[in-house]
């Protein structure tokens, strides 16, 4: 999707740095970082893309950034990076998959997309462009993203749910 962005907007690099943060563990994911890592010198955008290790504290980096890109092609129960992100009040754009989809709603809390598509590169791509060409409002959506997270998704609700779930299982 940077790509695509920087063939449109060649002085790209002068406005935007890409932050992809974390570190592989497995197999799998060191031979993902792999390929992200070659197609970054594929395109000639290490100008534009920084790959940092995992960061135990990322509250800095949130509130350094203006978006946060979740691609992830594989659903999560949850989505903890983007509810994270949303408690910082940091605009999120995300895929339409697993748990992520009760909380990053487009238009509304934040922009999706359909990661898993072949066109999902040309698709983020316009999602990006519309965020950083301020076509949308990303002041209300990240605002209504603040008042979902903070009122969903509290430890106190976050604990009580768990805990009447231990008991309806317990009367089984």
């Amino acid at each position: 999707a940077i790509s695509i962005l920087k063939e449109k907007n060649p002085s790209l690099e002068q406005s935007v740095q890409c932050l992809v943060i974390g570190s592989a563990n497995s197999s799998k994911d060191k031979e993902y970082q792999e390929s992200l890592v070659k197609l970054t010198h594929e395109h000639k955008l290490e100008r534009i893309i920084q790959f940092i290790p995992h960061q135990k504290d990322v509250r800095s980096l949130y509130k350094n950034s203006d978006i946060l890109i979740q691609a992830s092609i594989e659903a999560e129960a949850f989505g903890l990076v983007v509810a994270e992100a949303m408690i910082e009040k940091l605009f999120v754009i995300g895929p339409r998959l697993g748990g992520i989809r009760d909380i990053l709603i487009n238009n509304k809390t934040g922009l999706t997309f359909d990661s898993n598509n072949l066109s999902a590169p040309i698709e983020l791509a316009r999602i990006i462009d519309l965020a950083l060409s301020n076509k949308i409002d990303m002041t209300k959506m990240k605002e209504n993203a603040y008042q979902l997270i903070t009122k969903h998704y509290t430890s106190d609700r976050t604990v009580s749910y768990t805990h009447l779930r231990a008991h309806e299982t317990d009367s089984y």
